[in-house]
């Protein structure tokens, strides 16, 4: 499946989306866990099911792992280019490329996930 510069571009932003969806996720649960307020639990339900969806959009329903690979990656990506705005010189380097090469891994898991995507609804219309 073959995709043009806009779709890319699309799944870049909606990508950046996701590992921002998914670090307030993380603020929302500390901040209810420190608050004791429960509707900051609510609003992270709320975050979490649009978080699904960017997901969905950008690697279907993968089979096994790869769903949770493909989170845990982004939010690596996330944490590691937090990491890497506060240091500086080669930690800085270091935290940058490690993150980048995150990023690169995700791509290979969308593809993946795409593929699986193509084979399925082949598989439908055949049956069809």
């Amino acid at each position: 499946m073959k995709e043009d510069r806009g779709d890319i571009s699309k799944a870049q932003d909606l990508t950046m989306a996701v590992v921002n969806l998914i670090s307030l996720e993380e603020h929302l649960a500390f901040t209810a866990a420190k608050t004791g307020e429960d509707d900051f639990y609510e609003m992270g339900r709320d975050v979490r099911a649009l978080r699904v969806r960017c997901m969905k959009d950008l690697i279907g329903e993968p089979r096994g792992e790869l769903w949770c690979s493909t989170k845990h990656t982004l939010s690596a990506v996330m944490r590691l280019l937090e990491v890497a705005s506060k240091e500086s010189g080669k930690k800085c380097a270091f935290y940058r490329k490690a993150a980048f090469d995150l990023y690169k891994m995700f791509w290979l898991f969308r593809e993946v996930g795409m593929d699986e995507r193509k084979k399925s609804q082949d598989k439908t219309r055949r049956r069809g």
